[in-house]
């Protein structure tokens, strides 16, 4: 209760399933961590908690209250769950296919595209004399920015001329020097590359390797198979087996075949409760169908016991699957016992 009130909802639940470990009765527990698991988002484990407690106590009106505050719950994630979906759905855009008579009728348009600014537009210096020769007006190429330059002298021409066409050279030297420089530096890329490619790879065995001699010295260690404890007298002694035997399930089955059906009245009395019923039916479904050995005692000793028809009316569809299951064996196991088996179903409510 006190890690309830500050809101220490996965230590309340903790506690409340050690307590239950210890006494399966103890309605309290039940409802707590219930309330716990609402907190948490739990809410299939938390309706399975108040069910119990009204298999306990079958007037407990909190109980009730809870459950039918589980189930508006349930419904509002549904819808929450409906919303997001729908909202997801309406993000996706989809192609507008339309029919040819709803299509547009206006003509395409056609776009002119002009490509200007090229680095290889050659601009022309336009150069003219004072003085009237025979000489025709000279025009140097150049990719410079446009001058118009005016001489007063053919020397003036020639001077300017040469000078131009050195600028070409120097251009020319500057470009081939750039591009072995480059060259160069390509090449260093690379190989720096290939060298750091070669190193990960050479790292990457070395450790399959490593991994390798420590797999195959590693000694597997093999797993201990409990004895089978003596038949249990008390619901607690079972309980305590179960998980003791719970990852070895062939033990489990020896175990629980050791106890005789007609004593499971006693040994439960009045701490069977779902959960237990659930695991029980599980395990004559798994193992004793496989190992076609008759069920018929232990489901008649398990109706026999107090409150096995509360636990029936709160089974889940799943859960009804099993008993379903059994009961099919049963009949072409047992053909016999047709009258005594059609009885028997009707108190696992089928």
């Amino acid at each position: 209760m006190a890690y309830l009130k500050i809101g220490k909802y996965e230590a309340a639940e903790k506690d409340c399933s050690t307590a239950l470990s210890i006494d399966y009765t103890y309605v309290k527990a039940y409802h707590r961590r219930g309330t716990a698991r609402i907190e948490l988002g739990k809410l299939e484990e938390a309706e399975k908690d108040f069910e119990q407690v009204l298999n306990i106590e079958p007037s407990n009106k909190t109980a009730v209250a809870e459950l039918k505050r589980i189930g508006k719950l349930q419904l509002q994630r549904e819808e929450e769950a409906r919303k997001e979906a729908e909202k997801a759905a309406m993000a996706i855009v989809h192609p507008v296919e339309k029919k040819p008579h709803e299509r547009s009728k206006k003509p395409l348009r056609r776009i002119h595209i002009e490509e200007i600014g090229s680095d290889g537009e050659e601009e022309e210096i336009e150069v003219n004399t004072n003085k009237q020769t025979d000489t025709p007006p000279v025009t140097v190429a150049t990719t410079e920015p446009a001058e118009s330059i005016t001489f007063t002298s053919p020397a003036d021409v020639l001077k300017a001329a040469t000078k131009h066409s050195n600028s070409h050279k120097d251009d020319a030297q500057v470009n081939g020097n750039l591009q072995e420089s480059s060259g160069m530096l390509i090449s260093e890329v690379n190989n720096s590359e290939t060298t750091s490619t070669k190193k990960i790879v050479e790292e990457e065995k070395i450790k399959e390797t490593k991994k390798v001699i420590k797999d195959s010295t590693t000694p597997t260690v093999p797993k201990i198979v409990p004895a089978i404890p003596d038949v249990p007298t008390t619901s607690f002694q079972l309980q305590s087996d179960w998980r003791t035997l719970q990852s070895f399930p062939e033990q489990l089955y020896k175990y629980f075949k050791e106890i005789p059906p007609s004593n499971y009245s006693k040994l439960f009395q009045q701490s069977l409760d779902s959960i237990m019923l659930n695991k029980i039916l599980c395990l004559l479904k798994e193992y004793y169908i496989q190992n076609e050995e008759p069920v018929f005692n232990e489901l008649k000793g398990l109706s026999q016991v107090k409150r096995f028809s509360m636990n029936i009316m709160f089974m889940s569809a799943k859960e009804k699957q099993v008993v379903k299951e059994l009961f099919k064996y049963l009949e072409s196991k047992q053909p016999d016992k047709s009258t005594e088996i059609a009885a028997l179903s009707k108190t696992y409510d089928l």
